[in-house]
């Protein structure tokens, strides 16, 4: 069974940029990734009950190499192994 993460950027300001995630893009939230711009590799969390930090640590990943790529963080993003 593999594994997959899908997330909406939810709010951007000067410091952060949060992601409402899930691992079905039609299912209910399952937590909210909270990435800190300035040290965006090191200081990221999760927030909600069902917060998983494994899929929070994933969608991280994937959100932080399109910013390297585009310079902006994305609207969407999604790891799928």
């Amino acid at each position: 069974m593999g594994i997959a993460v899908y997330g909406r950027k939810v709010a951007e300001t000067s410091e952060e940029v949060r992601y409402e995630y899930a691992d079905d893009p039609d299912s209910a939230v399952d937590g909210v990734l909270v990435i800190d711009k300035r040290h965006p590799t090191e200081n990221w969390h999760v927030e909600g009950e069902n917060a998983s930090p494994g899929l929070g640590r994933r969608l991280a990943a994937r959100a932080y190499r399109r910013f390297q790529e585009t310079g902006e963080w994305p609207e969407r993003a999604a790891h799928i192994a």
